[in-house]
């Protein structure tokens, strides 16, 4: 494996911009199935896991039917909002985390956003500093989405969701935490550990104090 003359930041820097080419092809179906696999599938680890709010599963041919069915079910293109890379020291191995917004479209007059978060996990193969090519194996990939949001983006039920069950659960909430801080109050002790904080023990703990030695105001 010929490495070390790419610096670390180079190498994430080529990577990403890769895994967001993986993305947007992956989740786009004006892009025809068959180039998008042949540029995809390279990039593909034999045992490749996928995982996401319904399903999982393990190995390259799962997970090709699958990018082929859901290209097939219905039509839809992306959005990235960011993207990041990281690899590890010794460049053998990284984490790719794409946050970004499927627009499927279910109707030619209503688009549905999904916003998704994708994690990759892969494994460096080759890196060649001289021509600046990076090749990697995707080996997990996660797939998450949030089902307030997919509640939100629908008609009628996202806006009650939004202004009423919201707001009602945020004002049980607070009822709760005050409740909470006043039972504390009452106790004298802190919930977590059960002991009793004075002010100067309080000036003394490490993960409470402030450079200039003053309290925090955790409020």
């Amino acid at each position: 494996m010929s490495r070390k003359e790419l610096s670390k930041s180079e190498v994430e820097e080529i990577v990403e911009e890769k895994i967001r080419r993986i993305f947007n092809l992956t989740y786009n179906t004006r892009v025809p199935f068959e180039p998008m696999e042949k540029e995809v599938m390279p990039y593909i680890h034999p045992d490749v896991g996928f995982t996401d709010g319904w399903q999982e599963g393990r190995g390259k041919p799962f997970y090709s039917v699958g990018m082929r069915g859901f290209h097939s079910l219905c039509n839809f293109d992306c959005d990235i909002f960011q993207s990041s890379v990281s690899i590890n020291k010794s460049q053998t191995k990284g984490r790719a985390i794409v946050d970004g917004v499927m627009n499927i479209h279910l109707t030619r007059f209503w688009t549905y956003p999904l916003r998704i978060i994708i994690v990759y996990q892969f494994e460096l193969t080759n890196i060649n500093s001289e021509t600046r090519e990076v090749k990697f194996l995707i080996k997990e990939q996660e797939e998450m989405w949030s089902f307030s949001d997919m509640i939100t983006a629908f008609p009628v039920v996202g806006y009650l969701y939004r202004l009423i069950f919201r707001r009602v659960f945020a004002q049980g909430f607070l009822l709760a935490c005050r409740m909470g801080a006043q039972l504390q109050t009452l106790a004298g002790a802190d919930v977590a550990t059960g002991k009793n904080w004075n002010q100067e023990e309080l000036k003394n703990e490490p993960s409470l104090a402030s450079p200039s030695g003053a309290l925090p105001n955790l409020w």
